[in-house]
């Protein structure tokens, strides 16, 4: 958001001014916090058996595909400020990486959810200790073909994918088994005795269901958002062009949700960018944990630590996620 100059010096200006003062230390009381229990999460002081340390060696670590132009910026980043330091990325879908989670291979992961109670008896059956952060919001981004209308309306969506014929399209196109979204979208129809029935085609990465939607007009598709998001990424910006980015005319009700029902409203326009993700309006918002499974005061922390801080998350908000400790302005007044 662009900053005007100031043409006249209000006569309140001490008044603006400790009103900015005393909202910057607010701010700063929060920074220090979150950095505190990002400390406590990641607990630099336990033990392990790796050689790497947070600054240094050499670690092996898994994402969703649906991230990997914000991850690969990152790891750039982290390596640049640390030259002895090396990650090495391993990209899957999200059902992949929790099998990799149940076998025990994996040191350090970012998943689309937090860790559910059957993943931590999973945990705890193996000895794992594990440090934990949220580290950015992302969004499943519903497409369609470009010759095809703008927004629909959420409330048919929903009654499209249990299997009803409230929209002309036949199919819906996923990177893999559907990541968190299909979960999501399971889980909302369960609450109102449906079931996902939908036919739906699974790609072999979200370049490929791109592919999908933009040479069948009766297919919409599901990608995670940073693969049309990114304006600094040249093929993020190219893939955006062959396909419609769909907005939803209504939201789901939270209220409503909780009694199985689901409410509308057709004056609201809600799409997967920033604002709406950081306001919750947008239906599909996918919170992105980073996880340290490594046991020690390894690279796996060091990145972690990285990302949360200020430099990862700048690059966070300018690939089209939201950051989960936003970059904040100062406005001096003088």
């Amino acid at each position: 958001m662009a900053i005007g100059f100031i043409k006249e010096i209000p006569k309140n200006w001490k008044k603006v001014k400790y009103t900015t003062m005393r909202l910057e230390i607010k701010q700063l009381a929060m920074w220090l916090s979150m950095v505190f229990a990002l400390s406590s999460c990641l607990d630099m002081k336990h033990e392990g058996t790796g050689n790497d340390i947070p600054t240094k060696g050499e670690v092996t670590m898994h994402f969703d595909r649906s991230d990997s132009f914000v991850i690969e910026q990152l790891i750039h980043q982290f390596e640049l400020e640390y030259p002895q330091a090396k990650i090495i990325p391993k990209y899957f879908s999200h059902q992949e990486l929790l099998d990799l989670l149940n076998k025990g291979e994996i040191k350090g992961v970012f998943l689309h959810r937090s860790f559910t109670n059957s993943d931590k008896s999973v945990l705890e059956r193996q000895k794992v200790k594990v440090r934990s952060v949220m580290v950015y919001k992302s969004s499943a981004a519903l497409i369609a073909n470009r010759d095809l209308e703008s927004s629909i309306k959420l409330s048919d969506f929903l009654l499209w994918l249990t299997g009803e014929n409230t929209l002309p399209q036949e199919s819906l196109a996923l990177y893999g088994r559907g990541g968190r979204f299909l979960e999501l979208a399971d889980s909302i129809a369960k609450r109102s005795s449906k079931a996902i029935k939908r036919k739906i085609i699974s790609c072999n990465s979200p370049k490929m269901v791109i592919e999908q939607v933009q040479a069948n007009k009766s297919t919409l598709g599901i990608v995670g958002v940073n693969w049309i998001s990114d304006d600094g990424d040249s093929l993020s910006i190219s893939l955006r062009k062959h396909v419609r980015i769909l907005g939803f005319l209504d939201e789901i009700n939270r209220n409503a949700m909780k009694s199985n029902s689901i409410g509308t409203n057709s004056n609201l326009l809600t799409y997967p960018f920033q604002s709406q993700i950081a306001d919750n309006s947008y239906p599909f918002i996918e919170p992105v944990w980073g996880y340290d499974l490594q046991g020690y005061s390894g690279l796996v922390s060091g990145f972690l630590a990285f990302v949360c801080s200020h430099p990862g998350q700048v690059l966070i908000k300018k690939s089209g996620l939201y950051p989960a400790l936003p970059p904040h302005r100062t406005i001096e007044i003088q």
